[in-house]
């Protein structure tokens, strides 16, 4: 029998729930962390495989059923330690801060994602029109360093070394679609003679989505025309109306 001045022990055991509440919050809160890599591949659509996309998404979906879940079994277990309070301990907030951590996080993953998905289809039209200028004043400038080499009188192969020397010093430009590719191919390619042959070569190693191409048209004699083509695939663009080609080509004539 217990004395009459002896108290009861305080209680240890935490009511059902309460570990509930708080494993649901830390998941939570990890998933919301998790739905963070959503605004990263929104901004930067080409530098992780589309596969992670799909697992970002989930984890995002999940926070708002996973915090409420359990902010209600912390409710339960905080009520019942007060209707049992010589029998359960009162439970801590952890679950309850977890829980309005990770939706904090999600409200502003979606703050974030709704601009940035709004403004997918101008930002996809913005990068090709830039990869297409950058093509562009690609041809213009080796256009004019071969015609600058030619009138030197340096031989075709100087000519040549210029235009890798050209594009050597573009290499920090970055792709508009990617920011961890240089914006051109790093090297001249070379083709058959004539503007036809120039540009089919060009379109065919187009295939890095941002990435111009240049190429040099072969030369037989000091009256045949040398042609340089530049070609870029795009997301959005098309080379003609009606078609579903995405490789935007220009060519121009050189003087030699």
């Amino acid at each position: 029998m217990r004395s009459p001045g002896s108290s009861n022990p305080a209680p240890t055991a935490l009511p059902s729930g309460a570990r509930a509440s708080r494993v649901l919050g830390a998941t939570a809160l990890g998933s919301a962390l998790c739905a963070v890599a959503l605004v990263w591949f929104a901004v930067e659509p080409l530098a992780h495989p589309r596969i992670l996309v799909l697992p970002a998404l989930l984890a995002f979906l999940l926070v708002p059923p996973l915090a409420l879940a359990s902010v209600i079994q912390g409710s339960r277990a905080r009520r019942r330690a007060d209707l049992e309070p010589n029998t359960f301990r009162a439970p801590g907030c952890m679950g309850l801060a977890f829980s309005l951590s990770a939706v904090g996080l999600w409200l502003l993953v979606l703050l974030l994602m709704v601009p940035l998905l709004a403004g997918r289809g101008g930002s996809q039209r913005a990068r090709d029109r830039a990869v297409v200028s950058n093509m562009q004043e690609g041809i213009a400038e080796l256009a004019a360093e071969y015609e600058k080499a030619a009138a030197e009188g340096l031989a075709e192969a100087r000519r040549l070394e210029a235009l890798e020397t050209l594009l050597a010093s573009w290499q920090d430009r970055r792709n508009p679609w990617s920011r961890r590719q240089p914006w051109l191919h790093p090297h001249i390619v070379g083709s058959g003679p004539g503007e036809a042959a120039a540009a089919a070569l060009a379109r065919q190693r187009a295939t890095v989505l941002g990435q111009s191409v240049f190429v040099l048209s072969a030369t037989a004699g000091d009256q045949e025309e040398c042609w340089l083509a530049g070609a870029v695939l795009t997301q959005t663009m098309k080379s003609a109306p009606g078609t579903e080609d995405r490789i935007i080509v220009k060519t121009k004539r050189l003087a030699r």
